[in-house]
């Protein structure tokens, strides 16, 4: 008398590990794959534009996940060549893939897009989803002084992305962790330092900086040192 319920339940199951392994698949194996080759449909695109020719030899010290979200900005730049719509999923698919490639940055950018209506319309609510997400992501790393979840966290505070906005914290945060980022991330860091308005400004950190990029082969940086 309870063979049908056993029958069903373990029909539910098998259907459930079934589901559960398509999604994986399709995540881990099929959606990456597919972003890879949006983005390069739109960079060969975007590689006939005059204003791209140097590119490659200006982003040669860029990690592939910072290339990923600037050229998630460059898709949907029309100016450059590329048609709107293809732009707009390039520019998404560029985002999943730095985040599937492990940036943390790349899913507050996502974040950002989601709520300024980037794609399409404004969803505040997918892109609290995305900070919320980030910085669940981010506690183990911060929790052991993980100089990159850190340098995350210092970006949530400074703008106040899923968390109260502390710039003082952000700015105390940052200057610990500066001096371990990438080339961009530090040449991004320093302009801001330099260049920022004057009760952000901070022209010894800036120097610091310069002095820095200057010992990793990057002499003509700033001249603040």
């Amino acid at each position: 008398m309870f063979r049908c319920p056993l029958i069903l339940s373990g029909f539910v199951l098998l259907l459930l590990v079934t589901v559960g392994i398509s999604w994986w698949m399709y995540a881990v194996y099929f959606k990456p794959d597919r972003d890879l080759r949006m983005v390069e449909e739109a960079m060969t695109i975007l590689e006939v534009s005059p204003q791209m020719s140097n590119w490659h030899v200006n982003t040669k010290d860029y990690s592939d996940e910072r290339r990923l979200i600037l050229l998630s900005a460059l898709f949907r730049d029309e100016s450059l060549g590329v048609p709107k719509d293809i732009g707009i999923q390039s520019s998404r698919a560029a985002l999943d893939l730095a985040i599937h490639n492990g940036s943390k940055e790349a899913r507050l950018v996502l974040g950002k897009a989601l709520r300024d209506g980037t794609f399409g319309e404004k969803d505040p609510r997918a892109a609290l989803a995305q900070f919320r997400k980030s910085l669940t992501e981010l506690q183990p790393g911060i929790q052991t002084g993980d100089e990159d979840a850190l340098y995350v966290q210092s970006l949530m505070l400074k703008e106040g992305l899923g968390v109260k906005r502390d710039s003082a914290k952000a700015r105390e945060i940052l200057k610990r962790v500066a001096m371990s980022r990438d080339y961009a991330t530090m040449r991004s860091i320093g302009i801001t330092a330099v260049y920022s308005k004057a009760e952000d400004r901070d022209l010894e950190f800036g120097k610091a900086i310069s002095r820095k990029l200057i010992e990793k082969g990057h002499p003509d940086e700033y001249r603040l040192a």
